[in-house]
This record gives C-alpha cells, structure tokens and sequence, in this order.
C-alpha cells in the first residue's frame, strides 16, 4: 500500500526554520539520531559515511511529504525510520507522548488528510442534492438560515449563492447547514431572519425590537422570544412575514428547485458513428420540405372545401389558426349535417 506523511512547521511565518533527526526518547532512555538515506542510530556516534538528516523549511518551501509502498523493501526502511521520526520530540503527531510542551513542527498522515476531505466532498454533495429537490420556497427558507436575503433573485442566483462548491453559504460549513436544517427550531430561525430581512423586527443600537419591545440581542435571543410568545409569533410576525414573502424572480408556482435547474440542459454530446455525411443532410432536408409542401397542398385543399361549404372560421383556418386535424374534424362535421335525415 501507498503511504504518505507531511511534515510542517506549527509556525508558519515569513521565515526559515530548521529541525534535525537528534532527539532524546524519554520512554526507552535512549538517544536516537536519523540519518540521511532512511538510516537510524540508536544510542551511538555516527560512523565516518553517515550523515544526520536535517530539513530545512523557507518561505518557498513550507512542507515535505514523505511517500513510500511498504511492500518494498525501501519501503520497509522508511517505514521504520518514519516511526522513529513520530516520536521525535519537537514534533506533534497523535500518539506522540515523546513531544515536548510546545513541540515546533506538526507530522499528518496524508491518508487522514484524504479520508477527511472525501468526507467533506460527501457532505457538500449530500448538501447539494438536498437543495436540488427542495420545493423553491424551502430554498429561501435556507437561505434565510444561512442568512443570505434571497428576495428579488432568481433560482439560479439563489442556488448558486447557496451551493457553490466552495465558498457557497451551504457549503462552508457542509455539515452545520445539514444540522440547522434538521433542527427542530429551524421554522423560528428563519422567521427570525425573515422579520429581521423584511424590517418587521428593528435592530437598535445592536439590540433587537418588535415594535418597543426588546427582545434580545442575536437570533438566539429572537428565536427564544417567539418561542415563549406564540401569539405574538403566529399572530403577528408570522403573519406579516408571510405577507411579504416571495417566491424567487420569474417563479410563479412552487416547484422543485431541479425543475428550474434542468430547464437549461447541456446539449447531448453526438457519437462519431451517428453524424451523418452532407449528403445524408441534404436528403433529410429534401424530405421534410417536400413533406411540408405535402402537408401545405393538403391543408390549401381542406380549407377550399370550408370556403365552399362556408363553414364558420375558415378565414382563421386560412390564417394557420387551425391544424389539419381541426380541419377535417370540422368538415365532417359540416357534412354530416347536410346529409338527409
């Protein structure tokens, strides 16, 4: 398997530093001296071709990875030398009860680095695939709680304000979005925000008012008030707000947020072995128009036939108000009832 470490300086500043591979290990009594080339010296001085490692950290260069397969036989090596490197006493790492008070450098198992981004990934997934098939009124109640003011955007705008992948306001802190929305507080949150966003509730001097009375000095304060004051909650600012709420611009009905995404799809990549050569496209195009010359003789005809029969509403079947199918429906009608009894 593949394995990885970093190690850094804790202090990373506009400077150089610099730490070595000699160091005390408390819990064996021994002096330990890494050497260059995954070499290890346990208790003793260096021989005439060995060399103790040391690594120096600039501006430019403010971390070294270590990489090795430890199913190699160098692998194997440095494998043992990073064990070593662990509980070096100026380093922090988990497990090290080697490291001093305030240890000068920092060693990361790549593969927690990775496991705990793809979990990040997981998250922001889970958060976009939330958002996507909430109805648009459940969007602007979570950008509410994000405390983005969605009125007066569009879908498009909304999502992208909440969902960018980085920097959208769901997606900074994935997994405080997902714990807000499941709250059993959330509907207080985002009245609280909407009342705040819609001036029915007044921020004083950095304390909050409905009407003359102060009900506190952050959303936490705000939600507790409604909480304890239903009437006022239901009665009053619930009310107002849903008063003044909105669905986002160019939204008439509330649909699901995919409905509106998938409107505008990326055109389907076409396969090499279905393109079709010029003169394939010239005989499709021969076709449909001598199809829609057909199509035109046949309707002319039709509409002859209302003239002469003088069926109400043939002028708007002359104008292509009608399909042919109208046409004919219409003129058997009109020949049924000439017919005898």
């Amino acid at each position: 398997m593949i394995n990885s470490v970093k190690i850094s300086p804790i202090d990373v500043g506009n400077h150089s530093t610099m730490i070595d591979g000699k160091y005390f290990d408390k819990k064996s009594g021994q002096n330990i001296t890494l050497l260059t080339h995954w070499g290890i010296a346990i208790d003793r001085p260096l021989a005439q071709n060995e060399q103790k490692w040391i690594e120096w950290f600039k501006p430019n260069k403010q971390s070294v990875d270590f990489t090795w397969d430890d199913k190699t036989e160098v692998g194997k090596k440095i494998e043992k030398w990073i064990s070593y490197l662990q509980r070096h006493s100026l380093i922090k790492v988990d497990g090290n009860d080697n490291a001093v008070n305030n240890p000068q450098f920092k060693l990361v198992d790549s593969r927690e680095v990775h496991i705990e981004s793809s979990q990040d990934i997981r998250k922001k997934l889970t958060v976009g695939n939330l958002v996507m098939e909430m109805l648009t009124s459940e969007m602007m109640q979570a950008a509410f709680l994000m405390g983005a003011n969605p009125v007066g955007k569009t879908t498009e705008q909304i999502f992208s304000e909440l969902c960018e992948f980085n920097i959208g306001k769901c997606m900074e802190r994935a997994d405080k979005f997902l714990s807000d929305w499941n709250a059993p507080d959330r509907k207080f949150v985002v009245y609280a925000q909407k009342a705040i966003d819609f001036k029915i509730i007044s921020l004083e001097n950095g304390i909050y008012k409905l009407n003359n009375t102060t009900i506190g000095a952050g959303i936490d304060d705000i939600v507790l008030y409604l909480k304890n004051n239903p009437d006022t909650y239901n009665n009053y600012v619930k009310k107002q707000v849903d008063e003044k709420d909105v669905l986002p611009v160019s939204v008439s009905e509330d649909v699901k947020v995919s409905f509106i995404i998938d409107k505008t799809k990326l055109p389907e990549p076409s396969m090499p072995n279905n393109r079709k050569n010029v003169t394939e496209k010239l005989n499709d195009k021969a076709q449909r128009e001598t199809l829609s010359k057909e199509q035109e003789d046949k309707r002319q005809q039709l509409i002859g036939e209302l003239k002469r029969l003088k069926v109400p509403g043939c002028q708007l079947a002359d104008k292509g108000g009608w399909s042919i199918e109208k046409i004919e429906a219409k003129l058997k009608e009109a020949t049924t009832q000439l017919q005898p009894a």
